[in-house]
């Protein structure tokens, strides 16, 4: 299963630091960084050096941890669930992942990185591209303002689409035509090789019609697709493999793949949907129904109850 990790386990949060020898990544005039507590840094404008170490405690934010490095040349050594963060450049950025490279101008620098699997880029037009990330991870895209290309690549791959509380008004996603659509907190974004969308709080549209490995925005696991809606009234229109996963619910929700509907508190709304075959609950006291087809029901921490609608041949 691919899947994002549920928010009980990630998060983020302060940070204090403490300075380190620079060692083989010295770089003249530097500051090396190692975290301490929990995991969010950012740097001065010089070149510095951040080492993700197994001595960050992070509390329940389990590894997460995130670096903005600002301008210099920055070098990132991450522990593989590090983010690192653009979002005070003055320009697009350019990031790979699978090359561990980042470019952009003065505000920025040339960064190189490792153990990075999650990147939130300016509020200009970035280019990021992703890795072959292996199967049962997630490597994640933020690319907040400004007409962004994200490309995937191999493995599962996330836009998420939730975190700018100056968004005023949710998105339309076209997954197989690769093309989300905001306002101009998000611009007009380009997907490629995306398999998943976390949306905004607000009432999203997400269409996966036609969406597979031959369509614009090819995804690397067949048609198999996601979509957490989060707050708003969001709907949903499936492509008969489309998974509704519910990670960042506040509390319980109750899905019916029956009659296309989800329910939940406000971090939920009332969601509509069809052409959805798969829903991982949340961490709560989840409701999960499902159809007479062969459909998959996943439930969260919570005491779940789930429904099967047994007719013959049909739910396995």
């Amino acid at each position: 299963m691919f899947e994002e990790v549920p928010p009980a386990r990630r998060g983020l949060a302060g940070l204090r630091f403490r300075r380190v020898a620079l060692g083989p990544f010295a770089i003249g005039g530097g500051l090396a960084l190692m975290a301490i507590g929990c995991p969010v840094a950012v740097a001065a404008t010089v070149a510095t050096v951040f080492t993700a170490t197994s001595q960050n405690g992070g509390a329940d934010q389990g590894n997460l941890n995130e670096f903005e490095g600002m301008g210099g040349n920055d070098v990132i050594i991450g522990n593989g669930d590090t983010r690192i963060s653009y979002l005070h450049a003055t320009h697009g950025v350019a990031v790979d992942i699978q090359a561990g490279v980042s470019i952009g101008d003065a505000s920025t620098g040339t960064d190189s990185f490792k153990g990075v699997n999650n990147v939130l880029g300016s509020n200009f037009g970035d280019t990021l591209l992703g890795s072959n990330n292996e199967a049962g991870t997630t490597e994640k895209f933020e690319g907040r303002g400004g007409d962004d290309y994200i490309d995937g690549r191999g493995g599962f791959d996330l836009a998420i689409y939730n975190h700018d509380p100056a968004m005023s008004s949710g998105i339309h996603v076209s997954l197989a035509a690769g093309i989300v659509q905001g306002d101009a907190t998000v611009g007009t974004d380009t997907l490629r090789s995306v398999e998943g969308v976390r949306g905004t709080d607000l009432a999203d549209s997400f269409d996966a019609i036609g969406f597979g490995a031959g369509s614009p925005n090819g995804g690397s696991l067949g048609t198999l697709n996601q979509f957490e809606g989060m707050g708003g009234d969001d709907t949903i229109t499936g492509n008969g493999n489309t998974r509704l996963v519910f990670f960042n619910a506040t509390s319980g929700v109750t899905v019916d793949l029956g009659s296309g509907t989800a329910d939940g508190d406000a971090s939920v709304g009332h969601d509509t949907f069809s052409g959805v075959n798969a829903v991982i609950g949340s961490d709560f006291a989840d409701t999960l129904t499902a159809r007479v087809n062969a459909d998959t029901l996943t439930g969260g921490n919570g005491a779940d109850t789930f429904v099967f609608n047994w007719s013959a041949g049909s739910e396995q």
